[in-house]
């Protein structure tokens, strides 16, 4: 079955940035003093490139500050005939739409090993992860700032799907990337 019939997005083809950790070896961040400085440089140079005049503004919902923007992305991938596709967890991430709400729960990290996860408003739980590291730095530091009572929670602005049936090193391998990009806010005891 295809994609369509499956009730799931056709995938667009990856053009998107290509990065390596070996790339925190060269010149561009031969400043940092720590892997974390360099994951910090780099998420930097990601928000300034990302950014739009939108981001600027004061417009966060009662009782929530506006921390930052994030990619979240969740993978599918099988080999044709040989094993089978997770279609379950894909339709939860193709659920996702422009302005849904998101929140960030810590767990266990035998739940999860970044010691939170994201789910909807209900509590249905998404298989969505930080997509880059800095992303994870995000969430980390402000899960780590948060005061009593204050909960991160995060509103989608774009979801898109990338991925391939068959690639050039084994045509058996298909593979699914949704990629969802979200405002991050610490939100108090207002509703956002």
């Amino acid at each position: 079955m295809n994609d369509e019939e499956l009730g799931l997005p056709r995938p667009k083809k990856y053009v998107g940035e290509r990065f390596s950790a070996l790339d925190y070896m060269t010149e561009e961040y031969a400043e940092a003093q720590t892997l974390g400085e360099a994951i910090a440089i780099r998420g930097a140079k990601a928000f300034l490139r990302d950014v739009a005049p939108d981001d600027f503004l004061d417009d966060a919902p009662l009782g929530a500050e506006k921390i930052g923007i994030a990619d979240l992305w969740a993978d599918s991938t099988w080999e044709k005939a040989e094993t089978e596709r997770n279609v379950g967890v894909e339709r939860s991430a193709a659920s996702l739409k422009d302005g849904d709400l998101l929140k960030v729960r810590p767990c266990s990290e035998d739940i999860s090993e970044r010691g939170y996860r994201f789910h909807l408003a209900d509590g249905t739980t998404l298989p969505y992860e930080p997509y880059h590291d800095y992303d994870d730095q995000l969430f980390e530091d402000a899960l780590e700032k948060l005061c009593n009572g204050e909960w991160l929670a995060c509103r989608v602005r774009e979801v898109s799907c990338f991925g391939e049936d068959g690639i050039e090193v084994d045509p058996k391998f298909c593979w699914r990337v949704y990629s969802c990009k979200v405002t991050v806010y610490r939100c108090g005891s207002a509703k956002v």
